[in-house]
């Protein structure tokens, strides 16, 4: 019974404080440094500020109306103050200070603590680049994380991260850029190549003196990543540039390859290349309906896929009039010939343009004959009996075949 009454004195005791402490004054639960911290006092009395951590300096704040608000702003002191607070407003703390608010009529009553932390920020931002180093390749890290940036010092922040098996993290300490700027920077060294179609990305995990290598391997279209863990964020982040879409898009959708039409390979990385400053490299390869396009600058790669199709190459024939193909290279008046471009288009175009004629001004004589599509029939005249002339097919898909060369007999 008695133990009954004891707890529900205890009880009544709390509840009453409470009641007596929202009656007399306001105020949050937590200290922000850099931002404004509002106590609204409910009666006539004299508001005592103490920081526990550092009580040489006691601020005190006199109300004489009810109901009067006083904005105070607790910064470290390499930290900027909060706009429009007073000078004596401006309390100095630091992340994981104790402050000590009461009221001078009735100190032990009213008093109240309250923590100082750091202004609550979003997820931490990781950028990551690699970079050229006397010949080395490191992974350089720069991490913003406003909530890590404590103290007046160049503060530091743990990263681990790992390629692509989370089983061989590798660790390093990044160090702030200056006292409140919550910016963290550090580098790492690691190797990435690229051939044939595949990125090796090396680098060495572990604890210091039991380090080991680690070896991930990316098959294109698959691209480089890496996993950064800083505090209870992970984020991923790309090792690979992706080339803009606007050079893709200068690059042909559809093209030829077989045969005779290898150098269309070294033609678009003409065009890429136009794009990069030397000594930059660049590889074009096809893979299954893909061209991958891969520059290297130093150290630092760009990746881009496009879909394509890869037409067969023209073959350009001629037929007689029975429909065998023509060897030779002399066809005869009279007959009529089938000018067939085996795997031509309907958007190509065959010409006949003679060759070694000029007109009476000098000027070339126009094309004998031609036709739009894959096939034209042609009869040669006595009138060209002893002339010679081109079969040239041509239309847009970068590479045409060889023009054929006939004389007439």
């Amino acid at each position: 019974m008695r133990r009954g009454v004891f707890w529900l004195v205890l009880v009544v005791g709390i509840f009453l404080a409470e009641v007596g402490l929202s009656q007399t004054m306001e105020l949050g639960d937590i200290v922000y440094i850099g931002e404004r911290f509002p106590i609204t006092l409910h009666v006539a009395d004299t508001l005592v500020v103490l920081n526990l951590n550092n009580p040489a300096k006691v601020y005190e704040f006199t109300v004489d109306q009810p109901g009067t608000t006083i904005e105070l702003c607790f910064v470290r002191p390499c930290d900027h103050p909060c706009e429009c607070v007073p000078t004596e407003c401006i309390i100095l703390a630091n992340p994981g200070d104790e402050i000590l608010f009461v009221l001078k009529a009735n100190p032990q009553k009213e008093e109240v603590r309250r923590a100082v932390v750091r202004s609550p920020a979003a997820d931490p931002t990781v950028q990551v680049a690699l970079v050229e180093r006397a010949g080395k390749c490191y992974l350089q890290f720069k991490v913003v994380d406003k909530s890590a940036d404590l103290t007046c010092n160049l503060d530091e922040i743990s990263v681990e991260f790992f390629i692509h098996d989370p089983q061989k993290p590798a660790k390093l300490v990044l160090k702030e850029t200056g006292p409140i700027t919550g910016e963290f920077v550090g580098e790492y060294q690691v190797e990435i190549t690229y051939a044939q179609g595949k990125f090796t990305v090396s680098y060495h995990y572990g604890p210091a003196g039991k380090q080991e290598s680690a070896k991930a391997e990316f098959f294109l279209p698959e691209l480089p990543k890496v996993t950064v863990k800083v505090g209870e964020t992970q984020l991923v982040r790309d090792l690979v540039d992706k080339i803009a879409a606007p050079l893709l898009d200068e690059i042909p959708s559809e093209f030829r390859l077989d045969g005779y039409c290898s150098f269309v390979l070294e033609f678009i990385r003409g065009i890429v290349q136009s794009h990069f400053a030397q000594p930059a490299e660049a590889f074009v390869e096809v893979q299954e309906g893909k061209l991958c396009v891969i520059v290297k600058e130093g150290c630092r790669y760009h990746a881009g896929i496009k879909e394509v199709k890869v037409l067969p190459p023209v073959q350009l024939v001629i037929k007689d009039e029975k429909g065998n193909v023509i060897r030779g290279g002399r066809l005869s008046a009279g007959t009529t010939y089938k000018i067939e471009a085996m795997n031509g288009l309907s958007d190509g175009c065959i010409l006949i343009i003679e060759l070694g004629c000029t007109g009476d001004k000098g000027e070339s004589c126009p094309t004998v004959q031609s036709k739009k599509g894959a096939s034209l029939e042609w009869s040669p005249t006595q009138a060209d009996v002893g002339k010679t002339f081109a079969i040239v097919y041509v239309d847009k898909h970068l590479c045409n075949p060889p023009a054929l060369i006939v004389t007439v007999d």
